[in-house]
């Protein structure tokens, strides 16, 4: 069963956003670079696994299919779309995955680089992707010495956002890709999840098993939606969070976030609030009119 990225926001605690120092880890960075090269790579037969390898290693050959494959990547980052360059959702992107000793640099790189797109036509070359990338590597000193850390991370918070509008064209993964994506995430939890618990929470089962709510938990304390100690959801950043996915529905999203944190107030077990609050969301966001497509097993 394929389903739009939008619904992986829903699938891991209604969209996390990862709060710490630390910023995901290279695991989990490669793990969502590898979805998104597995998405766009086949939409390009003339770019070979080789070229792609290259092109992550900061090595960008300059041609109509690589230049499309970039694209393809870019946008499903949203760090580009129709041809443009999309600084300000790259900037506050960054500002919630990358370490702090990154983000100086990078931010340097892409202020020198908001107008590379400029005048460039999309069509039928691609052109605009293959000049910011390159812009962006010629500016941003650590930005090979990472294997373009700066792409994993977009992609990583594209898929974990599933930030897509609901008018774009939404590629399509399946739920083994999914859970592909969320199992590095469960390494330090307790108890650990077994694959059969994340794709419960992937399928947001309301009667899903205490390990699956667990897991949930876990997510929702790392990225700090739901601190350590704490039995509701942070209510800024979970606004963020909605924000980024729906900008035009902050009054609602707000009400929905305060009116699940205060019905699930008496609930003592942090893996049962982690789970009602979310399903509360789900249910609460739906009613409103959210945009958000039923996922079927």
């Amino acid at each position: 069963m394929k389903f739009p990225l939008l619904l992986i926001c829903v699938a891991i605690s209604m969209g996390l956003l990862p709060g710490s120092e630390a910023g995901v880890t290279e695991e989990q960075m490669r793990s969502a670079g590898k979805l998104t090269r597995d998405v766009c790579l086949p939409k390009y037969p003339k770019v070979t696994e080789e070229i792609a390898d290259n092109i992550r290693n900061g090595n960008i050959p300059n041609s109509k299919d690589s230049n499309c494959y970039i694209n393809c990547i870019l946008e499903m980052m949203q760090a580009i779309k129709k041809g443009k360059f999309q600084v300000e959702a790259t900037l506050k992107q960054l500002d919630i995955l990358l370490p702090d000793s990154y983000k100086e640099e990078y931010r340097k790189g892409i202020s020198l680089c908001k107008d590379s797109t400029v005048g460039l036509k999309n069509a039928p070359n691609c052109d605009p992707a293959y000049a910011l990338l390159s812009c962006l590597k010629t500016n941003i000193k650590v930005f090979s010495n990472r294997m373009t850390n700066l792409l994993l991370a977009l992609a990583c918070t594209a898929l974990l956002l599933g930030s897509v509008a609901a008018d774009d064209e939404e590629p399509s993964m399946t739920v083994d890709e999914v859970v592909e994506l969320i199992e590095p995430f469960g390494d330090g939890c307790t108890p650990k999840p077994l694959r059969e618990h994340i794709v419960e929470m992937v399928l947001n089962k309301e009667d899903a098993k205490h390990e699956t709510k667990c897991f949930r938990h876990c997510m929702l304390e790392q990225f700090e939606l739901m601190p350590e100690g704490q039995l509701q959801f942070n209510e800024d950043k979970t606004l963020e969070m909605v924000n980024m996915m729906f900008p035009d529905r902050e009054d609602d999203g707000r009400r929905i976030v305060k009116s699940c944190n205060e019905q699930l107030k008496a609930e003592k077990d942090k893996c049962e609030a982690a789970h009602g609050i979310a399903m509360c969301m789900l249910r609460e966001m739906r009613a409103s009119g959210f945009k958000i497509p039923d996922l079927k097993e």
